[in-house]
């Protein structure tokens, strides 16, 4: 009985694995693929240590215009925008800084 369930798990997979090439060969004939964006991370990165450059370079600025900063809220504002992107970059699939969408030709 077990060389019978090994036999099966076996057949099983090689089922799986062509399977599996098979749909992609499928979906390439059909010109359907994949494309992958990937720096994401590296901007929403680049894009904080940039705006917490300017805010450390804020106490050259006249103490006028930090408290007009101030009163605008552009922190809290930045922290939206990168928030909403990030939140935006989760739902269309942001997984290890790659996102990766399913085009047709």
């Amino acid at each position: 009985m077990p060389f019978v369930t090994i036999l099966a798990s076996a057949i099983i997979g090689l089922l799986a694995q062509a399977a599996t090439a098979l749909v992609g060969r499928v979906l390439l004939a059909l010109g359907i693929g994949f494309v992958s964006f990937v720096g994401v991370d590296a901007l929403m990165t680049g894009f904080r240590t940039l705006f917490l450059n300017y805010v450390s370079q804020s106490s050259a600025l006249p103490w006028n215009i930090v408290g007009v900063l101030g009163v605008l809220k552009v922190g809290t504002c930045f922290n939206m925008i990168l928030t909403t992107l990030a939140v935006r970059a989760s739902l269309a699939g942001l997984t290890g800084g790659s996102v990766r969408k399913m085009v047709q030709k």
